[in-house]
This record gives C-alpha cells, structure tokens and sequence, in this order.
C-alpha cells in the first residue's frame, strides 16, 4: 500500500497511489471490532522492488496511512507523554505540552526535539487529520495533540507562556562570507546558494549584512569543496563545534519584549548569530556546543517555571 519511487532508502511516497490502495486494500477490511495491522518504514515500488523511507519512517507510514484513510486521528507511541517543553534528558522540569500546531511541532522536530520527524507528520497536516503522541507505557497518561493551527482560546490563556518549547541541534558549522561585491550587488546571494545547491548542502538559519552572510550547515556537509567553491567571489570563515538554540511558539510574534526577555535570560551567554523564522514562531540562536544545555536550562527557567514563566 505504500507506493513510492525507487529511492531506496530514502524513498519517497506517491500520497495519490497510496491513497488509492488503502481505499482498495485496508478500508474493506476495517469497521467495528474490526482493525488491520502493518508494517512502518517499508514500502515499494510500482514495479514491487521492496524501498525503505529513512529517518522516521514508521511513524511517516502511520501518517500516510491516516491520511490516505481519512481518520479521525493518528496515534504515534513513544517513550514519553508527549512532546515535551524541551529535552528531559536537560531540563528536569521538562513537561508535556497539551496541544501544539503542526508549524510548531515541525519548526521543533527541524531544530533537535527527538519525539517527531519534520517529515513525519506532513501527510498528516495536509489532510488536516490531528496527530496525538502518547507513552507506550503509560496508556492512560498525559499526551500531546498536534493540530492544523492551535485552537484560539487555547492559545490565549491568560498567563500562558509565548513561548511552547525549546530545541537545541548541535554540533554545526557556522559559515561566513565577506565581500565588498555582495554591496548592492543584485544576484549575490543566488550565486552563494547555487554552490549549496550544486553540492547537495541543506542551510539551516542565515543572516545577512551588507557585505556578509552568515549561514549553518551540517558537520558533515562536504565543507572542503564549499569553501573551495565560495572563496571564488568571497573571504570565507568557518566556524565549528556550534549549537542551535531554538524557541518557539506561534504567539510569539504578538509578545512585545519577548526577544528581549531571551537575551536577558541567556545572561552572559552572547548568541554568535541570531535568526527569526519567516513564519515568526521560531527565534533560533548560535552559541558554542560547550554551552548549548546552560542556554536550555536558562531560557527553561525564564519562560516555564516559576514566576518568571508568568
């Protein structure tokens, strides 16, 4: 039922096909008492070569597969109550979040949170099936909802904290560019990111200035052949053994103050690049690897527990 292409590994789904197989295959065969069970991660090709979907396939499958059928919900279960306010293996004090939209659960699963795959969850948004991540463990426990947008008057809670959770990625590699050519020079940044896209390298947050551009990338990116590419037109610095710090939560762009609340929280801790989401629901910033969790625990306690998170 999970047709793809034949890109083994990383395979990706033909949501048309699918939906038409389910509707043939699996809708027949459930009703009241009645359920169908299957595999995750594994599917195939028009022709029946067997493919697999990489990272997160499993719960991807389940999300498929909700959509294609039209369901009332997508269950995924894991080993905690939900997505969490950030990583409990940090922040003690970490607690499940109630509800949260699919750009916030996809902004957070994108900047470190384990729980989800960005991936995971899109077949889902698109055919505007909920999502619940449960314990498997704990059945009856808290769990967390995942939702085409948040409902309002959740959203507004008097009291409630702008902020919904924290992530953190690292290590990474912090590129920048300098050059007096990229000054009102139409085209620059086109020339900069057609290197990245001819050598196949994801950028994570970028900012610019006049005559720099700073971005992320992997350390594993082929960053020999990138600096050997950008140094043509540009002076280029490379930057290692960094993290990103991400907060998000869609009420943050209607919070006055609230990116002066994160500088003031980091104390002593002086981000090295600072990046706003086009969608304004994830400010991220680069700090070293070596104080990535100090700048967790900090901006933890600032926006969830205490006074302060009020």
């Amino acid at each position: 039922v999970i047709r793809t292409d034949a890109t083994f590994g990383t395979a990706q789904p033909d949501q048309g096909a699918i939906r038409a197989l389910a509707c043939e295959h699996l809708a027949p065969r459930l009703g009241p008492g009645r359920c169908v069970v299957t595999q995750g991660y594994i599917g195939a090709t028009a022709r029946g070569f067997t493919t697999t979907l990489g990272r997160g396939g499993s719960d991807y499958s389940a999300s498929l597969f909700g959509a294609a059928l039209a369901a009332e919900e997508v269950q995924i279960w894991t080993d905690v109550e939900g997505v969490l306010t950030s990583d409990p293996r940090v922040i003690a004090a970490a607690r499940p979040i109630p509800e949260l939209s699919f750009d916030e659960a996809a902004e957070l699963a994108a900047f470190g949170a384990k729980v989800l795959h960005p991936a995971t969850i899109q077949p889902a948004v698109e055919a505007n099936v909920p999502v619940s991540v449960r314990h498997t463990m704990r059945p009856e426990g808290r769990f967390t909802w995942i939702r085409a947008r948040r409902a309002a008057d959740a959203a507004r809670v008097a009291g409630a904290s702008p902020v919904t959770a924290l992530a953190t990625r690292g290590p990474i590699l912090v590129l920048t560019l300098t050059s007096t050519r990229m000054f009102h020079q139409s085209g620059y940044l086109a020339r900069v990111f057609e290197v990245f896209g001819r050598l196949d390298v994801s950028v994570d947050l970028i900012a610019t200035a006049e005559v720099s551009v700073s971005c992320t990338v992997e350390p594993d990116a082929p960053i020999d052949a990138l600096v050997r590419e950008l140094s043509r037109f540009a002076k280029v610095e490379v930057v290692t053994n960094r993290a990103i710090v991400a907060v998000v939560g869609s009420r943050m762009k209607e919070t006055p103050g609230l990116v002066g609340r994160v500088f003031v929280a980091l104390g002593d801790i002086a981000p090295e690049l600072v990046s706003m989401g086009g969608n304004e629901i994830n400010l991220s910033v680069v700090v070293p690897a070596e104080v990535a969790h100090e700048a967790l625990r900090r901006l933890h306690a600032c926006f969830f527990e205490g006074e302060a998170a009020t």
